[in-house]
């Protein structure tokens, strides 16, 4: 059973969903979402887009859905759900150019592979 803070995040793309399960919404950031997001797509089998951004949908399946872009968008949302149920929409939209958080990732995927062939290279001496 989930931690009373965690909730599941339902990421939507081209008529795909996945989740995100055990998140919790006090410690999450967008970065992470951003990781996370692409890899459950990758995990189920559908191709996430080259760069992408995010929305969220509101409580009570309304039709509105709000920009998730920055830490403080990010923090609309966690006020916005604090008190509703269920899990919380998330909307994958494809984008022209990659988003800070995407360069983020790419820069800490880039360091992780260097430590691991300087690793590599040091284990084989």
């Amino acid at each position: 059973m989930a931690d009373e803070g965690e909730r599941v995040l339902s990421i939507m793309y081209e008529g795909h969903m996945v989740d995100i399960p055990h998140v919790n919404l006090d410690e999450y950031q967008i970065w992470e979402l951003t990781r996370d997001a692409k890899a459950a797509l990758i995990n189920e089998g559908y191709e996430p887009p080259p760069f992408f951004g995010f929305m969220f949908g509101c409580p009570g399946g309304g039709k509105r859905k709000l920009p998730l872009m920055c830490d403080d968008d990010w923090l609309n949302l966690t006020t916005i759900w604090k008190y509703a149920k269920g899990a919380i929409p998330i909307y994958m939209l494809a984008t022209p150019a990659p988003s800070k958080h995407q360069k983020i990732l790419k820069e800490l995927d880039a360091a992780q592979e260097r430590e691991d062939q300087i690793g590599v290279d040091t284990n084989n001496l």
